[in-house]
């Protein structure tokens, strides 16, 4: 399953938890380099020869925090996220995940480099959009730019087609400190603001 959007989510939600606890080191054996196999790591070595490799759901995961995120966090607040809940799971001796109730929708965390402030949502929810109210405590900004990453199932992978799980940019224009935003089911949303001098 890490191998596909899902995975991808799961691991972006993990990230976050990380940083937001403070940790200064961690490993993940879904995030090997090179696989040659569809379940785990960010790039699939192809059988095909005229597709040296695919880019698997991961890869995006991880280029959103690259590319898309700050190296300070700043202070972020959620109320009212809607909830869900999941059956346990359970294989063999591999994992025993128990079933889990009023789970926020939304996971959001953010963070600031320079004049940029980056606010990640991740939305959780397997079957719904979720829109929020966003307020942010600065006033003056440019343009908005949006990362997000989703795909068209929660179970979609990059194997048959390597857009099937890919990062899309949008704008929003005349972006201003306090605005509706409707976070697309099982995603990742990085918006973007420059802050004006």
């Amino acid at each position: 399953p890490l191998g596909t959007l899902g995975g991808a989510i799961y691991n972006a939600g993990y990230i976050v938890y990380l940083l937001e606890n403070d940790y200064y080191y961690a490993t993940n054996h879904a995030s090997g380099l090179f696989e040659p196999h569809t379940y785990f790591g960010l790039i699939k070595v192809s059988e095909q020869n005229d597709t040296p490799y695919i880019k698997n759901p991961n890869f995006y995961a991880l280029k959103m925090f690259t590319n898309y995120f700050g190296d300070v966090l700043v202070e972020t607040e959620v109320t009212g996220s809607p909830t869900f809940e999941t059956i346990a799971l359970s294989c063999k001796d591999y994992y025993n995940w128990p079933a889990e109730q009023d789970i926020p929708g939304l996971k959001v965390i953010a963070s600031t480099k320079g004049n940029k402030v980056y606010l990640m949502v991740i939305n959780r929810d397997l079957d719904y959009d979720i829109k929020a109210n966003i307020l942010l405590d600065k006033q003056s900004f440019s343009n908005a730019k949006v990362y997000i990453l989703n795909g068209p199932s929660i179970n979609a992978t990059n194997i048959s087609d390597s857009e099937n799980v890919n990062i899309k940019t949008t704008i929003i224009e005349n972006a201003s400190a306090s605005f509706d935003y409707i976070f697309e089911k099982h995603s990742v949303t990085v918006i973007e603001y420059e802050i004006s001098e």
